[in-house]
């Protein structure tokens, strides 16, 4: 749900209470991302620790398997992972109670990983990306504990690696470009 306990930006972000609550996308091209350049980022308030072995950020998968698809996730010590063709985790952890900016981005076939603009891990990733339905705040079976906390500002972008180096974190709320595909308040670009 919409929560005005916590946001980033914009006085609003979406609450999980870890109890099943989830936004889903329809079926979109704008998902598949081939063997190209993708970017997935979201502010993301963590307030206690995560249940399970680990809550997904962003899933686009259709079965288990990490071929084809991307899952974005906080693992039980709350490093940030991604699984796709294979499964990478960060050393450094997302903290409790403040607003975090975490990011995945592949570029000519690398996929970085970023915690508050810092690179924390890197992954040789040229699987073709080609499931194109998407998760926000659980995994797309429910098999494992759904996100619990806040998300906000997550932008899915198809075709352009955003970072490929530490950066500085958005300062502002991501501006709004062109015709997005939206399921409030997650913009995908």
């Amino acid at each position: 749900k919409t929560s005005t306990a916590q946001s980033k930006f914009g006085g609003t972000s979406i609450f999980f209470d870890g109890n099943g609550d989830y936004l889903v996308s329809p079926s979109n091209s704008a998902f598949q991302f081939g063997t190209g350049d993708f970017t997935i980022e979201a502010w993301v308030y963590i307030p206690t620790g995560i249940s399970g072995s680990y809550a997904a950020i962003c899933d686009i998968r259709s079965n288990p398997q990490g071929n084809g698809a991307v899952l974005f996730k906080l693992n039980s010590s709350r490093q940030l992972g991604y699984y796709g063709a294979t499964e990478t985790n960060t050393t450094a952890t997302v903290p409790l109670s403040t607003w975090t900016h975490v990011a995945i981005s592949r570029s000519s076939g690398t996929t970085r990983l970023f915690i508050s603009g810092d690179l924390s891990a890197t992954v040789a990733d040229g699987d073709n990306k080609s499931i194109n339905g998407c998760y926000i705040g659980r995994v797309y079976d429910n098999a494992h504990p759904a996100f619990s906390g806040y998300i906000d500002e997550l932008r899915i972008t198809k075709g352009v690696a955003r970072y490929t180096e530490s950066f500085t974190p958005p300062a502002a709320a991501f501006p709004n470009y062109g015709q997005p595909v939206e399921v409030q308040p997650v913009e995908v670009i």
